[in-house]
């Protein structure tokens, strides 16, 4: 704020501060603090009754309330309140100019406190200031213009608080009258236009009244071309911006939006670093880049949203006071629960939990901005507890209190209303409260009523209430329910732009009302409409992945319903070719295997109907795309390395950087984060470096497959490519779907089929959850071992008579195999709750005379994929490791862990067999020695504590000295010549049991390190068991009458050998000869 002439009368020392002021005012932080301080000297050394104290004071409170502007920190408001009314009570009738400049500098203090603190009262008292200030000057007074604009200023400041139209109507019309006073000789002509042009846009807001919009957009371009270069730049462009992106809000135009994010990049570029208006400038921008990407759904928009909220957060410091600190703190949290419902990541959704809390807390309960940040803290809260019927209270109570906060006429009610609807859809989805569902219809209805037609939200709130009309049809069962719903569906996607990422919902919502209506009136066309709808819905790659894996698969049971296997495979084929994308690599290990688990049972589904459609080649591709993607994504980087470096071999180093800079970025802290991980200021987050990394990795793959020869670099393998992995003997996927069981078995032969009829998905989930939990009472109780094992046995038999003899006896695999003598071999790959079976030990109940079970019959390996089987052949073999030097990791003894004297015995045993070794024992057994020393030595034994991670995806984990060595630690270590890592420890190659087999086992993880042949356990094992068995596999594997060394190749036999020694010695306890089993190659 400034007026013509304010220093002439000043002297030469309140010029020079005067000159710091103005400077200060336009941006320059520097020279507004020394402006701060060169006034509040001149203002304390001027006494009241000193013609040119008031000057002075107003000067110095200008300083202040620009200094809170910028910094924060509403003493600075106190204090200018303060001076300005103490100068008012004494300043003489007579200077009426002087009156009016300290009244407008009143007035501008005290509406921003208003503001910061929501007090209405305040900004009543703001408005009058600035009233009283236009009263006491002459309407031919060169200052009466900006008396004016300061006052429509205050009019929609106070607008914005009470929600009053007469204000801005008003605000309007006094601006209008600035304009008209003034001229382009006028200093200030810029601000008297952008003045209107904000007044403006504020009506539309407020009444809906489109000409207001577009004359606001004009002034605000009429504003910008007049702005002299002395003018803060920054403020004209990032005005236009946002009054662009409210013109996009009503039209929907692109190129509208694109116009106003160029307008904010300029803004920014105006606004250098310790520039005033920087802070505001970048949010402008953040939230523009946001709209792109809600428009777009293409990821980068947001990405550089979350960045620059991210730098808007870190020029504010923190400071809780900060004009825009809470604003900075809401904007990035709401962008993060975007990027969640994106691609899914639980870290981005836990840190916007916080940051809502935070940037709420610092929002007083009148600020105007505040109805729209609880709004979007109940978006976060819907996403984070929507599972949660407990919760439903905490989810809707923020943005219930948004409601009471608005008036009807307010802009963002509709936005409120269609909100909470949907909550309460959700709410009745799981708990059936009919209430509920009463309440969102009604709530719905009203949102689409007030949201004019061509508004960017009236599709997304008409799709809404879609959506309570089709679970009223579906409760009511009535065909006018549903009639209605297919009408306002069919509504909602007319309103709706294309393409538009919330289209997919959409037609999933009007396929599901259009099938309930061919139920209810047997119309076939209804049907097909459905049908169509659910596939534009899967081919909408606007739509976020899951939700069109959705939509595929829905449309992909209802084919098969209806008997269309055809139809069917093809749907459950596309779903399938978007699970890697679903679970992309730039999530975080643990969203990755939450989306996987989700998603686990549509490759099996899909396998069986190419199974039933007759074609088996097409069942493993399927099987091998939809399965092991995290163990994929891990082995196409490294497979696919030597062949890009031929051809491409900057793409290939500048993939392998991207690789190596993803595996080390930090996993979350936990599934339960504290605000303690969300540490104020962070400029960037590890998620926010992984999705930039996976972006560019993508962006790399697209530039590779353009060049000859790499056409399919990175994409799921034909059959033709992994018919091969039966080369040294039978690979068998056990395949268990809802549709139907079967074994495929890849041979030398080519491929086969083994139906397994007798076998149901329920009974061998059935099977899992018997044997997990048979071993955990074995384990937990000395008195319930007997019947516990009994239980295993019993188990043990259905699975030989319902999945593994049928196998075997398809693969003319009849005999019994001496158990001193090589076997047949065979390798198992099982899918779903099957990979929680012991395969290669089901059989009948040992007897003294003959039993007759898989390890009687062959020797048994595990492989997760074809792909990983290949893999490991595809590096170089070593039949026996000469002069073995093995390194041994112990722990007799871990902390808060019981004692293992088994281990202590295995160590004592392998140092006397191997004189030269390497021995980490207890506390020298750490985290960081222990994979040092694994990528020095072929051949590795652990004896330790090994357990699965509570409360994670995480496959296991090993107890070392320091703390747990995780499956995925284990696989970024390099082991490049890893020959045999032998792990006596509990359930290393264990899955969850209930379906899902994608989590990364220790076993696995060796594998991937670099280690050939790997022995580990399916279950917990006994201390006392592992030594026994551990001697009588090195008995066999070391060569002590021959050269010497270590025959690697004869570990799975060897392993064989010493489980049916183990079930000779103890044959009613099959816990200590079932759960080892063998990991490789040959």
């Amino acid at each position: 704020m400034s007026y013509p002439g304010a220093g002439r009368l000043l002297a030469a020392e309140e010029q020079v501060a005067g000159r710091l002021l103005q400077r200060g005012l336009q941006g320059n932080l520097p020279a507004l603090g020394r402006a701060v301080a060169a006034w509040a000297k001149l203002a304390a050394e001027l006494q009241p009754g000193n013609p040119r104290r008031a000057a002075a004071v107003i000067s110095y409170c200008c300083a202040l309330v620009r200094s809170f502007e910028v910094r924060g920190g509403e003493e600075s408001l106190d204090e200018a309140i303060s001076l300005l009314r103490a100068e008012l009570r004494v300043l003489e009738p007579e200077r009426r100019r002087e009156k009016a400049r300290l009244l407008g500098t009143l007035g501008w203090a005290l509406l921003r406190k208003a503001e910061h603190r929501g007090d209405r009262a305040l900004a009543d008292e703001g408005v009058a200031a600035r009233r009283g200030a236009c009263s006491c000057t002459d309407r031919r007074d060169a200052e009466y213009a900006q008396h004016l604009t300061d006052l429509g200023g205050a009019l929609a400041s106070r607008a914005t608080l009470t929600g009053s139209v007469a204000d801005l109507r008003e605000a309007v019309d006094v601006h209008e009258g600035a304009v008209r006073r003034s001229g382009d000789a006028d200093e200030e002509w810029a601000t008297r236009w952008a003045g209107l042009g904000t007044a403006s846009v504020s009506l539309y807001e407020w009444t809906g009244e489109a000409a207001a919009l577009e004359a606001g957009v004009a002034y605000h371009r009429k504003a910008l071309a007049e702005a002299r270069s002395s003018e803060p730049l920054s403020v004209f462009r990032s005005n236009l911006g946002v009054s662009l992106g409210v013109c996009y809000d009503r039209t929907g135009d692109v190129t509208v939006l694109e116009e106003a994010i160029a307008c904010h990049r300029a803004a920014l570029e105006a606004a250098p670093p310790g520039h005033f208006d920087r802070p505001r400038c970048l949010m402008s921008l953040a939230t523009a880049l946001q709209t792109r990407f809600e428009a777009t759904g293409e990821l980068a928009w947001l990405n550089e949203a979350i960045d620059v909220f991210r730098q808007a957060i870190a020029t504010v410091d923190g400071a809780a006071d900060h004009p825009q600190y809470a604003r900075s703190l809401c904007g990035l949290a709401g962008a993060l629960v975007l990027r969640y419902q994106r691609i899914g990541d639980s870290d981005s959704l836990h840190e916007a939990l916080w940051r809502f809390n935070e940037g709420l807390a610092a929002t007083p309960v009148g600020h105007p901005n505040r109805p729209t940040r609880l709004s979007s803290q109940s978006v976060a809260r819907h996403h984070a507890f929507q599972d949660k019927p407990s919760m439903y209270g905490q989810i809707t109570a923020p943005v219930r209190e948004a409601i009471a906060l608005v008036p009807a006429t307010h802009a963002q009610r509709g936005f409120y209303l269609s909100n909470l609807g949907a909550y309460l859809n959700t709410h009745y989805e799981r708990s059936g409260d009919d209430t509920a569902l009463t309440e969102a219809l009604m709530l719905h209805e009203e949102a689409v009523a007030i949201t004019p037609a061509g508004h960017v939200e009236r599709g997304k709130r008409i799709a809404n209430w879609a959506l309570s009309l089709t679970l009223r049809a579906h409760q009511s069962k009535d065909v006018g329910d549903a009639d209605r719903a297919v009408t306002v569906c069919t509504e909602a996607l007319e309103a709706m732009p294309s393409p538009n990422p919330q289209r997919a919902q959409c037609l999933q919502v009007l396929s599901e009302a259009l099938t309930l209506r061919a139920d209810l009136t047997g119309n076939p066309g209804d049907r097909a409409r459905a049908l169509a709808a659910y596939q534009d819905a899967a081919d909408d790659d606007q739509a976020p992945t899951l939700m069109r894996i959705r939509a595929a698969e829905q449309l992909g049971r209802t084919t098969a319903e209806s008997g269309d296997t055809t139809a069917a495979l093809r749907a459950f084929s596309q779903a399938v070719s978007l699970i890697g994308q679903a679970a992309w690599s730039g999530l975080d290990h643990e969203a990755q295997a939450e989306i996987l688990q989700r998603l686990a049972h549509l490759p099996q589904d899909a396998a069986a109907l190419a199974i039933e459609s007759g074609d088996l080649e097409r069942a493993v591709e399927l099987l091998e795309e939809g399965r092991g993607i995290l163990l994929a994504q891990t082995l196409d980087d490294d497979s696919s390395y030597q062949r890009i470096h031929a051809r491409a071999p900057e793409h290939a180093e500048r993939l392998k950087e991207i690789s190596t800079a993803l595996g080390h970025l930090p996993q979350p802290v936990s599934s339960q984060p504290d605000e303690r991980d969300y540490a104020l200021p962070r400029h960037q987050s590890p998620m926010d470096t992984r999705t930039t990394l996976a972006a560019q990795r993508d962006a790399l793959v697209a530039q590779l497959r353009q060049i000859p020869g790499l056409e399919d670099a990175f994409r799921p393998p034909r059959f033709a490519d992994l018919q091969d992995a039966g080369a040294l003997g039978p690979v068998v996927i056990v395949n268990i779907s809802s549709y139907r069981c079967d074994a495929i078995a890849i041979t030398p032969r080519g491929v086969d089929l083994i139906p397994l009829p007798g076998l149901t998905r329920d009974d061998v989930d059935g099977y899992a959850k018997t044997l997990q939990e048979a071993v955990r009472t074995a384990q937990a109780a000395a008195q319930a071992r007997g019947p516990a094992h009994a239980t295993i046995t019993k188990t043990f038999t259905r699975i030989w008579e319902t999945v593994t003899a049928p196998i075997l006896r398809a693969l003319a695999i009849t005999a019994l195999a001496d158990p001193k003598a090589s076997a047949p071999r065979l390798w198992w790959c099982p899918t779903g709750s099957a990979a929680a079976l012991p395969l290669h030990a089901a059989g009948h109940p040992p007897n003294a005379d003959h039993h007759d079970g898989a390890l009687d019959r062959v020797t048994s390996s595990y492989t997760p994929t074809l792909r990983a089987l290949q893999h490991q052949r595809s590096r170089p073999g070593i039949g026996v490791l000469p002069d073995p030097r093995p390194l041994i990791v112990a722990m007799p003894s871990t902390p808060d862990q019981r004692d293992l004297p088994g281990a202590q015995a295995e160590t004592d045993d392998l140092t006397r067999r191997c004189l030269e070794h390497h021995l980490l024992a207890e506390q020298a057994a750490t985290i960081d020695a222990v994979t040092a020393a694994m990528q020095d030595h072929a051949w590795t034994h652990f004896s330790c504590h090994g357990e699965r991670a509570p409360h994670t995806h995480d496959g296991g984990r090993l107890l070392l000295h320091d703390g747990p060595l995780t499956a995925r630690q284990i696989a970024s270590a390099d082991v490049p010549d890893g020959a045999l890592a032998f792990v006596s420890a509990c359930a290393t190659y264990s899955s969850t049991g209930d379906g899902f087999d994608e989590c990364l086992s220790v076993g696995s993880a060796l594998q991937l390190a670099g280690y050939r042949h790997v022995i580990a356990t399916l279950w917990p094992v006994y201390d006392t068991s592992t030594v026994d068995l551990t001697r009588a596999v090195y008995d066999d594997l070391l060569d002590t009458q021959g050269p010497g060394g270590l025959r690697l190749k004869d570990s799975a036999a060897a392993l064989r050998s010493a489980a049916l020694e183990a079930r000779r010695r103890t044959p009613d306890d099959p816990t200590r000869w079932a759960p080892y089993l063998h990991l490789g190659p040959e």
